[in-house]
């Protein structure tokens, strides 16, 4: 009889949690069918920005689906883009030994390139060499600026050509003729660095700057079709 009772009473608890864990179970089932019904209705509604109908996404739908539309290709193309901006900057950096060391004058102009007006730079050492530099106005600011103050002294360059002699010339050192540094070896080396890396500081602000703001945009529009679509 004891033993009887005892069988019914673990029968009773065995049956008790498995009802439990069939439960459990079931509610696990309904969060991710629930999760998943809600994941498909977001993709309903960045669809619908995307593609249309208009009547559903509201005033502005053209507006709306092209900032989208900007916002996609510019997550896609980013990153091949800076890669192709680090390009003109790869190569080996040679030891300072083989480094080009002259004096010379910094001069500063425009090229015609299709339609585009581009900025260049150009030394001439004193031995009458030209030789086309890597930069922008920005980057040599500081040798222009010395250089319309007095455009008849010499400045000291200390560089090389980058991508292993088959591109332009870097300037990795700069100074006066009384020897006042205008570039320092450490600042040209770490922006050096910065412009040959495809995937640091310029990837970064590209997507901060120009392709964050357009999602940020975009979400806000898509949430609202959400809204729209109900559960």
């Amino acid at each position: 009889m004891a033993v009887s009772c005892c069988s019914s009473t673990a029968l009773a608890y065995f049956l008790f949690y498995r009802s439990q864990g069939a439960n459990f179970t079931e509610g696990r089932v309904m969060i991710k069918q629930s999760r998943l019904a809600s994941l498909a209705k977001w993709w309903e509604a960045y669809c619908i920005v995307l593609s249309g109908p208009a009547s559903v996404v509201g005033k502005g739908f053209r507006w709306k689906q092209a900032i989208l539309m900007f916002a996609i290709v510019g997550a896609i193309a980013t990153p091949f883009i800076t890669f192709y901006s680090s390009r003109p900057y790869q190569g080996i950096i040679p030891s300072n030994d083989l480094l080009t060391k002259a004096f010379g004058r910094v001069i500063f102009g425009n090229e015609q390139r299709g339609v585009k007006s581009v900025s260049i730079a150009d030394f001439i050492t004193d031995s009458g060499i030209e030789i086309r530099l890597k930069g922008d106005y920005a980057s040599l600011s500081k040798i222009k600026e010395w250089g319309d103050r007095y455009p008849l002294q010499l400045i000291y360059i200390e560089g090389f050509q980058l991508r292993n002699g088959a591109g332009p010339f870097w300037i990795s050192y700069a100074t006066t003729s009384q020897g006042d540094v205008l570039l320092g070896r450490e600042e040209q080396l770490t922006s050096l660095v910065e412009r040959r890396n495809p995937f640091g500081k310029s990837m970064l602000a590209m997507f901060l700057f120009q392709v964050v703001p357009l999602w940020i945009y975009s979400l806000i529009n898509i949430r609202k079709v959400r809204i729209s679509l109900g559960t």
